[in-house]
């Protein structure tokens, strides 16, 4: 017997509306690099060429790592998502700390969250 509540699968975003400057972009999340958390806004980095690219979008961390692949998208820290596909490499330095490199940047792991890299 089937059980009668099972959940749906989970709706996740294939567009984000955002912003830059006066402008409204639609950016297709597997464009994204990563978000990071500032204030009341979070900014969404995608990447053409060498150049970064940032839009904002006014929503809580919390409420768009609910609507985002989680397979595709790992929070790394408390202000900070991944898309682990743009993810180059992941190293620890001298003192322990783990960092995540995306192109030329380097955005910093959380303890709690060094459990996701375990495995690779």
């Amino acid at each position: 017997m089937q059980q009668a509540n099972k959940e749906a699968p989970k709706e996740v975003l294939h567009w984000i509306r955002a912003t830059k400057g006066e402008e409204i972009h639609l950016v297709p999340c597997d464009e994204v690099c990563y978000f990071k958390a500032e204030d009341k806004y979070i900014s969404l980095f995608t990447r053409q060429g060498t150049q970064f690219n940032e839009y904002l979008i006014r929503t809580s961390l919390k409420d768009l790592l609910s609507q985002l692949d989680d397979e595709l998208f790992w929070q790394i820290h408390r202000s900070t998502i991944v898309n682990v596909r743009k993810v180059e490499k992941v190293k620890k330095d001298f003192t322990g700390k783990m960092h995540v490199k995306i192109a030329d940047r380097q955005l910093p792991v959380s303890r709690a969250c060094q459990v996701l890299f375990k495995g690779m």
